[in-house]
């Protein structure tokens, strides 16, 4: 058995991974999520943008109180992953997932989720419009509201609480 990996929440609980016993069938043993009561399986890492050097990988986005976390389950043996609050399910199945983003108040997550057909950020558990791609996506100082860009082929459009913005539009001339 080892531990490892150790993230600590603002308000000072832990989290970790831990190799349980041998495994005992097909799969292996992977290490398993240690967070509270919750024991999670198949998990995996992401990472924030820095700006120098690798980002430090992750289990866990703890919300800025610490009293909720985030992490992504893998779907094995299906493929792809979903967001998880607390141990539930917090939106749809992507093949993968951003890192996942809270309010500034911890009341609210959001997160991009990518699949054959798109990007798609998923606020609150919602599922919004699809692009090819989304970035920037920041979050008001209270929590209430966002903002993201996105890219498809009628262009870059900025979008503040899921609604496109049409004086912020970028589109490309011929020369």
């Amino acid at each position: 058995k080892e531990i490892s990996e150790l993230e600590q929440a603002p308000d000072g609980r832990v989290a970790y991974m831990a190799t349980r016993n041998p495994s005992r069938g097909v799969g292996g043993n992977p290490p398993r999520l240690i967070v509270g009561a919750l024991d999670a399986d198949w998990t995996t890492t992401f990472g924030y943008p820095v700006p120098a050097g690798p980002a430090p990988q992750l289990h866990v986005a703890w919300s800025p109180d610490g009293k909720r976390f985030a992490y992504i389950q893998r779907n094995d043996p299906n493929p792809g992953v979903t967001m998880m609050v607390n141990g539930k399910a917090a939106g749809p199945a992507y093949n993968s997932t951003s890192a996942p983003f809270w309010s500034p108040d911890g009341s609210r997550l959001a997160y991009v989720g990518n699949s054959p057909s798109g990007a798609f950020p998923v606020g609150d558990g919602q599922e919004l419009e699809g692009f090819n791609w989304v970035r920037e996506f920041s979050w008001s100082p209270d929590g209430k509201r966002y903002a993201f860009t996105g890219g498809s082929s009628a262009g870059i459009k900025m979008f503040v609480d899921g609604k496109e913005q049409p004086k912020a539009i970028s589109y490309q001339t011929d020369a």
